[in-house]
């Protein structure tokens, strides 16, 4: 605004959606041998799909302002902040 107060403003926003499918189709069987060590293999197909999708978005609006009684300086600031988000987990 001037030497005597400001304004700041964010956004930000973030999305991903990543799926990993069997390289064989869903039709082909995934047999899968467990193993407490590796190499952790899989036959004929992967076993599982998978799919996750998380996104955020956010907001800030902060104001600043600079207050002068007499010798003294007063700074006051108030702000806002808005945060929504989601996780999407398939299997």
């Amino acid at each position: 605004l001037n030497d005597w107060g400001t304004v700041e403003a964010r956004v930000n926003h973030f999305a991903r959606d990543e799926r990993y499918d069997p390289y064989g189709g869903d039709t082909i069987p995934g047999v899968r041998r467990f193993a407490l060590t590796p190499p952790f293999t899989s036959y004929q197909n992967a076993p599982f799909t998978l799919r996750s999708a998380p996104s955020s978005t956010s907001g800030t609006l902060l104001g600043t302002v600079r207050l002068r009684t007499g010798d003294l300086e007063h700074v006051v600031k108030v702000g806002g902040e808005y945060n929504r988000g989601s996780y999407v987990d398939e299997r």
